[in-house]
């Protein structure tokens, strides 16, 4: 006959057993939602930092002559991505140049007075796989919406990326004439993850200024822009040299080179734009960055 002391005793470790294991089950379920709210916080802060940083800069501006970007508290981020699934990394790419755009005020501050061009290196991709060729970004810019965020407060609704990255522009910028009603699209551009690539915040003040970047633009290859004049929330696409493969640059902003050409008005203007580009010495060349002063205390120098 059993002793029922021992079996009693035997039930008892299993329970302690069982509780024991739960009870470690629940501390790491807790232990990964306090460490994913940290985690949330601590991206909330850093954004919150830098968009106000801008947005108390752009205050200056208004009422001084200032043109040395030293109070800007935004970082360059370095971020290495897996690209075995190409939808997860054209994902974390398009969420990172909506963060860059976010910060910069969605291009709704007007920087500094004069003429000039002012780059922003938000961030530098790196890849895991170096033989891997993303392709159809454009689309996905133009077809995936916005994740939405507690860190992005201000974003309340879905809408693709193209839509989101609308461009900024001054008044007269706006009222071009002669912007095409209907667009021809063709997805081509490809990137190649055994290159580096960079989202890029550009603001350009002054005609010359704007010629000059875009004429920079059109010399690196192909570009993509959002056309936003006319409303229009989707992606133009400019033919470029054959064999292109996403060496120049993804620009969202306004709509083609004739446009800046076809510009009368007297007075200097601005605009702002984010770009997904190669990241080289030639490229950052051809942009015509005549200022990259940022605050070096919160941001890594390209």
């Amino acid at each position: 006959m059993r002793d029922s002391s021992k079996l009693g005793k035997k039930g008892i470790d299993m329970m302690v057993i069982t509780y024991s294991i739960l009870a470690m089950i629940i501390v790491v379920i807790v232990s990964v939602a306090v460490l994913k709210f940290f985690e949330t916080s601590k991206e909330k802060l850093e954004i919150q930092d830098c968009r106000n940083s801008i947005a108390a800069h752009a205050l200056l501006a208004k009422t001084s002559q200032r043109e040395i970007f030293t109070d800007i508290k935004c970082r360059t981020r370095e971020i290495l991505i897996d690209a075995k699934n190409h939808e997860k990394a054209k994902k974390i790419i398009a969420e990172d140049m909506r963060r860059c755009w976010y910060e910069w005020q969605k291009g709704n501050a007007q920087l500094f007075k004069g003429e000039g061009i002012f780059c922003h290196v938000c961030s530098i991709y790196n890849f895991k796989q170096k033989d891997e060729k993303i392709e159809k970004f454009q689309t996905f810019l133009m077809t995936e919406n916005i994740d939405l965020r507690s860190v992005y407060p201000e974003d309340t609704q879905k809408m693709p990326y193209s839509q989101y990255f609308q461009d900024f522009s001054t008044k007269e910028v706006n009222e071009i004439e002669d912007m095409p009603n209907k667009i021809e699209f063709k997805d081509t551009a490809i990137v190649d993850t055994s290159k580096k690539y960079a989202t890029i915040f550009v603001y350009a003040s002054g005609k010359e200024e704007l010629q000059e970047f875009m004429e920079g633009g059109a010399r690196t290859g192909i570009f993509v822009a959002g056309v936003g004049a006319s409303g229009i929330g989707a992606l133009l696409l400019f033919a470029g040299p054959p064999g292109w493969v996403a060496d120049a640059i993804l620009l969202i902003g306004i709509g083609a080179t004739t446009v800046i050409q076809s510009l009368t008005f007297e007075e200097p203007q601005w605009m702002s734009f984010i770009q997904f580009m190669d990241y080289n010495a030639t490229q950052i060349k051809d942009l015509g960055c005549q200022y990259l002063d940022v605050n070096q205390l919160s941001h890594q120098q390209p």
